[in-house]
């Protein structure tokens, strides 16, 4: 029954982390750009999920930047795609396994 369950947990365990690090990367370059009077671009586009990393990449500024960058758009994608794979496989596994009665007794579907 809990086929499915690791892998929703670890996927969107690893979103939420890489998120978090993306806006927090975000945040800290949207402040440097309000100090230093630059447009924040890469900062507003690192506060979406998934595809934020991934068009923020030409804003990087570096090749250092735009590994870090790529590699967070990398990890949030990675898992999305691998919770919600879990969280399909987990649902299909709970729907799979029924408990039904009948003339026979109880009977336990698989």
């Amino acid at each position: 029954r809990n086929s499915g369950m690791a892998m929703t947990i670890s996927g969107f365990t690893i979103f939420g982390t890489s998120y978090l690090i993306s806006a927090l990367v975000g945040t800290i370059s949207l402040d440097l750009a309000d100090d230093v009077g630059g447009s924040g671009i890469y900062a507003r586009r690192m506060l979406y999920p998934m595809v934020g990393p991934f068009v923020a990449i030409p804003r990087a500024g570096s090749a250092t930047g735009s590994l870090f960058t790529g590699l967070l758009g990398v990890a949030q994608l990675g898992g999305f795609i691998l919770g919600t794979a879990g969280a399909v496989r987990l649902s299909r596994a709970n729907r799979e396994l029924r408990l039904s009665a009948d003339a026979g007794g109880l009977k336990l579907h698989f």
